[in-house]
């Protein structure tokens, strides 16, 4: 009787506890979900995939001690929501999540997305920080030669070439192109190669090597033409645009930038207007055509204009986001707060009910005794008292006989 009901306490303490401890633990359906997104799906809508993203780093956050898959599972977390911040123009919340998600693949010792990670730390800060972002990239180039990751390396060096020429140092600068085209070209990369092709051009031009300049970028746009890349195409009316402007042939650098118009123009892509019209009053200018030059100068500054007020609505919305994720992170600690009090609370109410079971388990133990003990002293002091009887009667009766 006694061991039935002990058995049946220590089943439902059990399942007390373990419902206690799943309670803590994060969705790993939803956090294995935001990272199996593919890439074309979530670039193709940056806000929903924000959302997403940061609700499955909340949601795995939860974990406090968080096993190798959980560290991995937050750092890849961190390294999409870097992309996704980047391409949306969020360049400090980047920032931000291209170094956690650094710093969490170091923690375990994975060195290929590590090395990735501080390259595009390097990418991401060369504008704001141009000593700091060589020193990510030395870091990483390093991590990535050492494991002889190639397609990685690729991808680096066509992104550090751009560090020596804002550092002025141009031959640096063509020698890590050059790496980055060797690469692709082993790789037979479509899409990397005419990128490569084109980088290694523009080094050229400063080296006044236009004809090979010019052979590298025909290369470039026969790919593009082949493999339809709009996109691309519209870059390369801007390449041959600069190398004609610098060859010191203007007329044909006019058509070209003015082709690079209507691309542009077509395709929404004001970054590449607003150049085109840049180069245009420059080409103008050196044509004596003062008109032409300033039709093109307010034309680039109008586009200017509204990418500064575009830039600062972005702002806004950056600061708005952080805002609105700091108060998520605020509100997630105090539930977590709270999940943890309620959690004491079970606790001790817990450690209360087995106190109070063990101890009406001994109360009751130590009365059944008590009981036994006066039942069995009862039993020998009556069997005492017959004896006692027995033995008087036998002593009477044997006074008797002797009388």
């Amino acid at each position: 009787m006694q061991s039935g009901f002990l058995a049946a306490l220590v089943g439902i303490l059990v399942s007390i506890l373990s419902s206690v401890t799943a309670w803590g633990q994060p969705s790993q359906s939803l956090v294995d979900s935001a990272l199996a997104i593919p890439y074309n799906d979530m670039v193709r809508d940056l806000p929903r995939s924000q959302a997403l993203f940061e609700r499955a780093l909340a949601e795995s956050r939860r974990d406090a001690q968080p096993n190798d898959r959980g560290l991995a599972d937050r750092a890849n977390l961190h390294r999409q929501l870097a992309m996704i911040t980047g391409l949306s123009g969020q360049l400090d919340s980047s920032s931000y999540h291209s170094l956690a998600a650094a710093d969490l693949f170091r923690e375990l010792g994975d060195p290929l997305p590590l090395g990735i990670m501080l390259c595009d730390l390097g990418h991401g800060l060369k504008r704001r920080d141009l000593p700091q972002a060589f020193a990510y990239y030395r870091e990483g180039i390093a991590i990535l030669e050492s494991l002889g990751a190639q397609e990685a390396l690729t991808r680096a060096y066509n992104n550090y070439a751009p560090l020596h020429e804002m550092n002025g140092d141009m031959d640096s600068a063509l020698y890590f192109a050059r790496k980055g085209l060797v690469l692709v070209e082993a790789q037979q990369d479509s899409v990397g190669l005419p990128y490569s092709l084109n980088r290694v051009a523009s080094y050229l031009l400063f080296q006044e090597r236009f004809q090979d300049a010019h052979d590298l970028m025909l290369r470039a746009d026969t790919i593009r033409r082949i493999t339809n890349d709009e996109h691309g195409l519209a870059e390369q009316q801007v390449y041959f645009g600069d190398l004609y402007q610098s060859w010191g042939r203007t007329q044909q650098a006019i058509a070209y930038f003015e082709e690079g118009v209507h691309r542009a123009r077509a395709m929404n892509y004001p970054y590449l207007e607003q150049y085109c019209h840049e180069r245009l009053a420059e080409c103008r200018e050196t044509l004596d055509d003062a008109s032409g030059a300033l039709f093109h100068t307010r034309r680039a500054f109008a586009i200017k204009d509204s990418l500064f007020n575009e830039t600062n609505s972005k702002t806004i919305f950056e600061l708005e986001q952080r805002y609105q994720v700091a108060e998520k992170d605020r509100s997630i600690a105090q539930l977590g707060a709270e999940a943890a009090r309620r959690q004491l609370y079970i606790w001790i109410s817990l450690i209360a009910l087995v106190l109070v079971v063990v101890s009406g388990l001994l109360f009751y133990q130590v009365k059944q005794r008590r009981l036994r003990a006066e039942r069995d002293a009862a039993i020998i002091a009556e069997r005492d008292a017959g004896l006692k009887a027995v033995f008087e009667a036998t002593e009477s009766e044997r006074r008797r006989l002797a009388a």
